[in-house]
């Protein structure tokens, strides 16, 4: 091995390294607000607080994934990720019954406790979100993360606004209001992740391949006829002369030739 492919290998090992630190910080952050937010929704009596708690749930998610993820094929991740995506899509579901059921039996959340659980979860995820800025266009993988971390923050903003409101209003609507935008975001992007994953699975099936790397079906499908009974039928029909009898051609060879019109 040359000198620039050692140093190019062990830059890559360098970069790596320190892609799988910060995914695993974050990680544990995110895991660390899940139990909180989780706990506390439940405390308060919030489905927004229980909404925002599921896209910190994605967050960390995203980020195991990216960090143990890196070394594993293809086929390994898509499964990975079509589990995490039914996984969230039942979450936002039950989030978005839950948002419905409070308009029939109208609950008050505490809004302080609302608060500042959501202000507590907005500083997590300024912290994960300084953490991958410096590395967000480095891979994939890190950008994905990055991009969630980022909306997660609206997310808390519009939970801290909601307890405000309530507060304010002595009204359950803003936190079903935000649960129910909260729930939907988190049903939206858990379709596109299954959707996403069903695809990388029908890429990488075995024998999915071709020699040139292309998406080629597994077994190829019997040649079609390429003639159908009717164009046969047409064919018959449409030839350009029919076939002379024989008695015919027996009359025409022995016929005479007309006779030559006479001099003037």
């Amino acid at each position: 091995m040359s000198d620039s492919h050692q140093h190019s290998h062990d830059a890559t090992a360098v970069t790596n390294k320190k892609h799988k630190r910060v995914l695993g910080i974050v990680a544990a952050i995110s895991a660390g607000m899940v139990f909180i937010e989780g706990g506390m929704s439940l405390f308060a009596r919030s489905t927004a607080l229980f909404a925002d708690m599921l896209d910190m749930l994605g967050d960390t998610m995203s980020a195991v994934l990216g960090r143990y993820g890196v070394r594993k094929s293809e086929r390994w991740q898509a499964f990975a990720s079509l589990a995490k995506g039914g996984f969230m899509l039942s979450l936002g579901l039950g989030a978005m019954a839950a948002a419905v059921s409070t308009i029939f039996f109208p609950i008050l959340p505490l809004a302080g406790t609302m608060g500042v659980v959501a202000l507590l979860a907005l500083g997590a995820n300024a912290t994960c979100f300084a953490l991958l800025h410096p590395h967000r266009n480095d891979n994939l993988n890190i950008k994905s993360s990055y991009l969630c971390i980022r909306n997660d923050m609206i997310s808390n903003v519009g939970v801290a606004l909601a307890a405000a409101a309530t507060y304010l209003s002595a009204s359950v609507w803003p936190n079903i209001l935000v649960t129910a935008i909260v729930s939907g975001l988190v049903i939206k992007s858990s379709v596109g992740i299954i959707r996403d994953s069903v695809k990388m699975l029908r890429h990488s099936a075995p024998g999915k391949k071709g020699q040139d790397g292309q998406a080629a079906p597994a077994v190829q499908p019997e040649p079609k006829m390429k003639r159908s009974f009717g164009m046969a039928i047409r064919k018959i029909f449409n030839k350009k002369a029919a076939p002379v009898k024989a008695s015919d051609a027996v009359k025409n060879v022995s016929a005479p030739p007309p006779p030559a019109p006479p001099a003037v």
